[in-house]
């Protein structure tokens, strides 16, 4: 069923287009306050990657990565339930329905 699998395809990525417009949101207003708990993490980071990325750099990426998985168990439902949609075969039979 061709169907269920565009659907699915459609319900993953509503929820990751929804997901990076409240990251964008957020991250615009600041609401959560990552970018200190970022430069925590960066201040941790070896020397050797701070001296290869810069220490800007390593905030900038160690933000977006706690953003998005700060912001994902909201919207992953959305992509889970999608995955299981896309990769569901109602052809194949288990079990009882076997013949």
């Amino acid at each position: 069923m061709r169907i269920w699998r565009v659907c699915g395809w459609l319900l993953v990525a509503l929820g990751v287009l929804v997901l990076g417009m409240d990251m964008l949101q957020s991250l615009e207003d600041g609401r959560f306050h990552i970018l200190s708990l970022a430069e925590h993490w960066a201040s941790l980071a070896p020397a050797g990657y701070q001296a290869f990325w810069g220490e800007e750099e390593m905030r900038g990426i160690l933000h977006a990565v706690l953003a998005v998985v700060l912001r994902l168990p909201g919207f992953a439902p959305f992509m889970i339930g999608g995955l299981i949609l896309v990769f569901a075969n109602p052809q194949r039979r288990r079990g009882i329905f076997r013949r």
